[in-house]
């Protein structure tokens, strides 16, 4: 019941917040010369308020997708590396504006395998900015991929199985592309591990950690880390994390690879 009011919710939000985007972003294409400091200030104010709103009304709707197991997987034959790559692109700019560095580690050799390129693109999407959020400046983001044999996978059982134990119903059969997403940030207490891939769950107290030009933190809803954990376990993986409130975090992917699935 929940799961269909979220999708039911989520859908019929879409068409009045289409007209509010649409409108202001028409507003301050025609406007954006006639109209006063402040009334432009108000315009895109409501356009990038509109666009918060919207991203959160997609995130609700791929959660209850994903909770009803109805999300649709269009899985190709692709290389991860090129889509970590593509990522690093994406975000070097930010890192870079925010005083963080940046590093991509990964093999000279395609990371095979079989997914959703968009879906899981947005899962690394969606780690790295969670990395971002909680770095101060000064800080590092590094980002790590490499292959793991079956039994390099079960050797890590006993540690990560409580992330998600029905990735070891049956023995897992190799090869695996692991993907880690390491930052110098917060931390996270281990008390919190496994509860920040709940729903609507924000980790520990994120107030008051600024950059020297802007806060490098700040309350979401609590949807990111679940669709990551979602979208990695409906391609047959797993995500887990070692952190302490020390300092400090790595999320790790486990992705099956594409010998897998032949």
């Amino acid at each position: 019941m929940k799961n269909q009011f979220l999708a039911l919710a989520s859908h019929e939000l879409r068409t009045p917040l289409t007209y509010v985007l649409s409108g202001s972003e028409h507003l301050l294409e025609h406007l954006r010369d006639r109209v006063s400091d402040d009334e432009l200030r108000f315009l895109q104010a409501i356009h990038q308020g509109g666009t918060r709103l919207n991203d959160i009304v997609k995130n609700l709707l791929e959660v209850a997708q994903l909770e009803s197991q109805s999300l649709y997987l269009a899985k190709e034959s692709l290389d991860l590396a090129l889509i970590l790559a593509q990522l690093d692109g994406e975000f070097r700019p930010t890192a870079e504006k925010r005083g963080l560095e940046l590093e991509l580690c990964t093999p000279d050799r395609p990371l095979s395998l079989s997914g959703d390129p968009l879906h899981l693109h947005n899962a690394f999407r969606r780690l790295l900015e969670n990395a971002i959020k909680f770095t101060e400046a000064g800080g590092r983001i590094t980002v790590t991929a490499t292959t793991r044999s079956s039994r390099e996978v079960i050797a890590l059982k006993q540690a990560i199985e409580s992330f998600s134990p029905g990735f070891f119903a049956q023995e897992p059969a190799g090869p695996f592309t692991q993907v880690t997403v390491s930052d110098t940030g917060i931390g996270i207490d281990p008390d919190e591990h496994q509860l920040i891939f709940d729903k609507f769950y924000e980790s520990g107290d994120i107030t008051g950690h600024f950059t020297s030009t802007s806060s490098f933190c700040g309350r979401g809803v609590g949807l990111g880390l679940t669709l990551v954990k979602g979208m990695i376990e409906a391609h047959g993986g797993m995500v887990w994390v070692d952190s302490t409130a020390a300092g400090g975090s790595d999320f790790h992917v486990l992705l099956p690879g594409e010998e897998r699935h032949g």
